[in-house]
């Protein structure tokens, strides 16, 4: 109440002031009448006077304690007092106060900043949090100038009023110093502790009351120098935005109808910005670091200590001229003259006299209180050179008085420099001697004075300091020789046997350390290596260390399974809203959608765990969360297994084991197609009819050296690595997991049987979501810039390894029979069309990702009985050639089909100059027969711009199986070809082991199996056609919807927007995603969802981005992040920095700052990055781990 009531009533206080100021007679009776009611106030408390001797000087002051009597940080009437003195001191007459007056005045103030000394002393420590919250209001920024200013311009009045001595006895007295300075050692030595900070302060507040002079009335500065003052004492603590700058000034100081501020700022700092997506700072300019104050008093003690390193730094770099003492400080008013006096009394020489000469005797103090007493000497010092050489008859006498005496401060001075070698104040105790030193030979020029030697003091001081580096360095040396030498026994007495050394030759990992991440770098390389021989991989590091129990592994030689967290989700960030043609009646589960509207996705950090060591990481998890959920909301949903990792805090809902190339490749290489001579035309013609029966081609029935002999070939199974019962184990859990996510998500809310098997039918979930992750990285890299050969170096990409890795070794799950007889179905569905689906609703990257693991599990030992599996065949190599390629005929077809229906999906290219004839012949007979014998439109299409086309879509497709199969293999990728798009299309053609020319892709079209499948295809491409636009290729890149370069221009958008539900639109928010405008957190637009209610953007998120939302809140000017709500799953969310920013490069929430605002695209860019990597549900559980205190029912959104 208090607060808010002294709050209110500052703007009042304010008029009252200067209203009171507009005419002298009005101010000296509000004076009056104010001092009436102070000293009414103060004398209802008896204040006995009591005689203090300190030093030379004894009088009489108020007896107070307040350690044990009453202290308010309330005391509006001595503010009120002091603010009207202030604006009395424009004339040069002296304060109109009785000495009497004077310590009422001051009394307090003193009181409550003796408080303020003991809190930071750590004397009230059991006061709880309310006095601590208390001194924060007291100190804080915009507040600070009603309170703490006011408290310290008291005390500055009462200094200019008492005399000098009596002012500073009753200043030691209230701090309860006065046995400190006078008692003997062995009292001192009891409450050296709790006094030597007290003691600290005391010598601070002397200091501030000195050389704070930069307000309007105490010195001569203007209202423009009290603001650059502050400003550059902030600019000297770091380099600071200009939010930041303007939350530390006080509010009268920034004013929106004045640019004074602005140009102040610009005056003493230059604006920076390190790059586009980060804020500008302000540095403040060289010339103006010789204003630096070590002892600002609106700094807090750490920022004392943080500004004084900073500024060390500063000087070294720019001016190693400047001196360690303190600024010249301005010209004080008339009235406030008298201040100076302090700095020749007898008790303040007493004072300083009495820490110096403790310093330089060793006696009980500390290097805090000796610098704050040298930064007061030094400001005697420099008042008294500014005094005589303006020639003032008030001059001081310091230098005199402190000659004075045995010893005297001098000498003091002296001595203490012999014993403060390796001290952070012996810059400024030599600057304070030298500077004596001169104000003495200036003042006094017959008087005998030599300068300290200080050069030849810091010459020895630099030979110590060399002495004691080369003692360092010998030390270090004899250290790291016995380590050396210590390593060496130990490996000699250790030594490894002789078959872990074979088996750790190929690692090659070259005393590269062991690291909590698995990585295993492949070399780029300038030439195109084919996909189909394994094991080519180089660089491999196969040591890992567990997060857990820090033990090393060798994944070439443990039995135990070591696993990474993975995240997976659904999505459909690859979503392609070109086609308005509904795919709800699609019903092949195990292919995915060619507009790529669902996908399941795995992403991995790559931390690794043991086995075990997670499962009782992840028991020790639930326990500690089911004890906590009812206090705090869950970043995580327990009951969907999900977990943190125990590193990077990233969540994950499963682990996958880390399998190795040598565990799924074969010991000798898969044959090819030269080595079997197997033309594609003989594949394609066999491959069917020995997937579907086999018995067809009894072996005994086959001719030695005819075609079916070689072909037979094919399936014959390849030993391979040997993986652990750990591994097929995790294998297993990770495709579950798989399948669980998929079948939640699935959009037709049905679980499919497809092979009477779960164990294939995880598998092929799997498998898809390899197929959709490798899609969804490339569109990722794609967006980025990235070329393909330099993808290694995602965090993803390695991820996508163990991925694939899993997935081959998932077969040896998988009966081979059932496999076999699945392999034959997805066979027809495309290539030999017997079964009537509508084929253009398929994702032939999808296909091709499904047909290559069937092609690697399907082997003839499992044709005749119910076993397992293959990991490998021994045809493997061949097998992936002519799949690629036919999968790839068809995709060229297909893009034939869509440009035929809708010519408008080509792109207006330059046709090819040099466009070979053959290429241009074939794919013109292939259009010719399309448009003839199957029924499509007639088209007047450039030969060359289609050919360029075909180039052109087909990239995409190739990029693609390119990636799958380096990571299904382990061959290099091919490099970037910088030649063009048909050198870069020739060269992903070698990579693959297929034709590079169209012609050759296109010539046996019509005669394959694959012509009879284009009149159905027709027939549906017309339908579909009917219904709405079709696809078109290559399909286009999903990008968050374009925003406004102007803020303005969204507010306006959103003022237009009405509830459909209701007519008050309180906080409308964009989805980012479709850019349809939503009501957020409002009771308005609340739906029901798996029987909750649930607020409209959660709503919204559930249609649009399959649980997964990004939201911009128009009003709030922040990014509202959602994630999942599903059956127990609860919405968990996070607010996001918006991408609009003033000119400073700051961003605005809440629109506080009400600054013009612009769209900063590379923010924007940043957003999408995230949201195109699915890195949204990664964000949201770090923002809330790291704000776990913050409750909010995010589902009500």
């Amino acid at each position: 109440a208090v607060v808010s009531t002294q709050n209110s009533l500052t703007s009042v206080v304010s008029l009252l002031v200067h209203w009171c100021s507009s005419n002298r007679r009005v101010l000296r009776e509000s004076y009056k009448i104010t001092f009436a009611s102070l000293t009414d106030f103060m004398r209802r408390t008896p204040l006995p006077l009591v005689a203090i001797t300190l030093g030379p000087q004894t009088t009489e002051v108020f007896e107070y304690s307040v350690s044990t009597q009453p202290v308010s940080f309330n005391i509006p009437l001595n503010r009120l007092a002091s603010t009207l003195l202030l604006h009395s001191s424009v004339s040069s007459s002296p304060f109109p106060l009785e000495r009497e007056e004077a310590l009422l005045l001051i009394e307090a103030p003193l009181r409550l900043l003796v408080t303020d000394s003991q809190i930071h002393a750590a004397m009230w420590r059991r006061n709880g949090i309310s006095l601590l919250n208390q001194q924060f209001l007291y100190h804080y920024a915009r507040r600070r100038s009603e309170t703490y200013d006011r408290d310290v311009l008291a005390i500055q009045i009462g200094a200019a009023t008492l005399p000098p001595d009596d002012f500073l006895i009753a200043v030691v007295n209230r701090f309860q110093l006065v046995s400190w300075f006078t008692a003997d050692d062995a009292v001192l030595e009891h409450h050296l502790q709790c006094t030597t900070t007290m003691v600290e302060e005391l010598f601070f507040l002397l200091i501030v009351v000195l050389s704070e002079r930069f307000t309007v009335g105490l010195g001569d500065v203007t209202d423009n120098e009290c603001v650059r003052h502050e400003v550059v004492h902030h600019l000297c603590k770091a380099n600071l935005s200009h939010g930041d700058l303007v939350k530390l000034m006080p509010e009268h100081r920034v004013t929106e109808e004045s640019d004074s501020f602005e140009e102040v700022i610009d005056s003493v700092a230059v604006f920076k910005r390190a790059s586009s997506t980060s804020k500008g700072l302000y540095e403040l300019k060289p010339e103006f670091l010789s204003e630096f104050n070590a002892f600002y008093y609106h700094f807090t003690r750490a920022e004392m200590s943080d500004s004084e390193e900073v500024m060390r730094k500063k000087r070294k770099l720019c001016d190693s001229s400047s001196h360690p003492g303190p600024p010249r400080f301005p010209q004080l008013r008339p009235a406030f003259e008298s201040l100076v006096r302090l700095l020749d009394s007898d008790v303040f020489i007493f004072l300083v006299s009495e820490v110096v000469g403790r310093g330089g005797a060793r006696r009980p103090t500390s290097d805090g209180i000796i610098y704050r007493a040298l930064h007061l000497i030094g400001i005697a010092l420099q008042e008294e050179r500014r005094l005589f050489s303006s020639r003032e008859s008030s001059g001081l006498n310091f230098v005199e008085k402190s000659t004075r005496g045995e010893p005297s401060l001098e000498e003091l001075l002296r001595r203490l420099v012999a014993v403060s070698t390796g001290k952070h104040y012996l810059e400024l105790l030599s600057w304070v001697n030298r500077t004596f030193a001169e104000v003495k030979k200036s003042k006094f020029p017959d008087a005998q004075c030599e300068l300290p030697d200080f050069h030849n003091q810091s010459e020895v001081n630099s030979e110590k300091e060399k002495e004691a580096k080369e003692k360092a360095k010998r030390r270090r040396e004899r250290i790291v020789a016995n380590m050396g030498r210590m390593q060496k026994e130990f490996m000699n007495q250790n030594k490894m046997p002789p078959e872990m050394k074979t088996s750790l030759v190929n690692d090659n990992h070259s005393g590269s350390g062991c690291s909590s991440g698995y990585n295993e770098p492949i070399a780029s390389t300038s030439s195109v290596q084919k996909p189909n021989k394994p094991n080519s991989m180089i660089n491999q590091d196969h040591m890992v260390t567990c997060l857990l129990c820090q033990e090393e592994e060798n994944l070439l030689s443990t039995d135990r399974a070591i696993v990474v967290p993975v995240f997976i989700q659904p999505s459909n960030v690859l979503l392609n809203q070109t086609s308005l043609r509904s795919q709800d009646t699609f019903r092949e589960d195990w292919l995915l959608r060619s507009d790529l509207g669902y996908g399941t996705h795995m992403s991995s950090c790559q931390h690794t765990m043991h086995w075990n060591c997670w499962e009782k990481y992840f028991l020790a998890t639930q326990q500690s969360r089911e004890q906590r959920r009812r206090r705090m909301s869950l970043s995580y949903s327990i009951s969907d297994k999900e977990f943190l990792c125990p590193l990077c805090k990233s969540i994950g809902n499963a682990v996958m084991p880390i399998v190795t190339m040598e565990d799924i490749t074969p010991i000798s290489p898969p044959m090819e197609c030269d080595e079997l001579d197997i033309t594609y035309s003989d594949w394609l013609d066999l491959i069917y009819k020995n997937t579907t029966d086999p018995k067809e081609f009894p072996e005994e029935t086959i001719p030695p050296g005819s075609v079916g002999s070689r072909f037979s070939r094919i399936y014959e199974d390849v030993e391979t690595g040997h993986l652990t019962q750990s591994h097929v184990a995790m294998v297993a859990r990770l495709s579950q997991a798989c399948h669980k996510v998929s079948l939640k998500y699935n959009a037709n809310q049905r679980k499919v049987i497809l092979l009477g098997d779960s164990v294939n039918d995880r598998a092929i979930c799997l498998w898809k979501c390899c197929a959709f992750s490798v899609q969804s990285f490339y569109s990722y890299i794609l967006s980025e810039g990235i070329q393909l050969a330099d993808c290694s170096q995602d965090r993803q990409y390695q991820g996508l390894v163990n991925l694939i890795r899993c997935s081959r070794a998932i077969l040896s799950q998988c009966k081979a029979l059932e496999l076999r007889r699945f392999y034959g179905c997805v066979l027809d569905t495309c290539i030999y069309k017997k079964w009537e689906y509508d084929v253009l609703d398929f994702d032939l990257f999808g296909y091709l990702v499904l047909l290559l693991f069937l092609s690697h599990g399907v082997s003839r030992s499992g044709a005749a009985g119910n076993g397992v599996a293959s990991v490998c065949i021994h045809g493997s190599g061949i097998n992936q050639t002519y799949t690629i390629r036919s999968v790839f005929q068809i995709y060229v077809v297909q893009c034939l089909l869509t440009v035929l229906y809708e010519p408008k999906c080509m792109r207006n290219a330059d046709p090819i100059p040099d466009l070979d004839s053959e290429n241009s012949l074939v794919v013109a007979s292939v259009v010719e027969r399309l448009v003839r014998d199957y029924g499509c439109p007639s088209r007047d299409i450039d030969n060359s711009q289609l050919y360029l086309h075909l180039i052109i879509s087909s990239l995409p497709f190739l990029n693609c199986a390119a990636l799958f199969l380096h990571f299904f293999n382990g061959t290099p990728l091919p490099s970037a070809n910088p030649d063009g798009l048909e050198s870069e299309f020739n060269g992903l053609c070698v990579y693959l082991s297929i034709p590079s020319r169209l012609s050759i892709i296109l010539a046996d079209f019509p005669d394959s199996p694959l012509g009879v499948t284009v009149t159905p295809w027709s027939r549906l491409v017309t339908r579909w056609f009917r219904e709405a636009p079709m696809l078109t290729y290559p399909l286009s890149s999903r990008r968050l919807v374009e925003l406004p370069d102007d803020f303005s221009e969204l507010i306006a958008l959103a003022a237009e927007f009405s509830c459909p539900s209701s007519s008050d639109t309180r906080n409308p928010a964009m989805c980012l995603i479709c850019g349809e405008m939503v009501c957020s957190q409002s009771y308005c637009c609340q739906t029901e969802l798996d029987g909750e209610r649930v607020g409209g953007c959660v709503a919204h998120a559930s249609r649009c981005g399959l649980n997964v939302g990004v939201f911009l809140r128009v009003r709030q000017c922040q990014v509202l992040l959602l994630t999942g709500f599903s059956g127990r799953r609860r919405t968990t969310g996070a607010f996001y920095l918006a991408p609009y920013v003033d000119a400073y490069g700051e961003v605005d929430p809440e629109l506080s700052r009400g600054n013009p605002l612009q769209l900063n695209r590379d923010l924007y860019a940043r957003l999408q990055r995230m949201w195109l990597s699915h890195g949204v549900p990664m964000e949201i559980h770090r923002r809330i781990e790291a704000s776990s205190n913050i409750l909010f029912e995010w589902q009500h959104v």
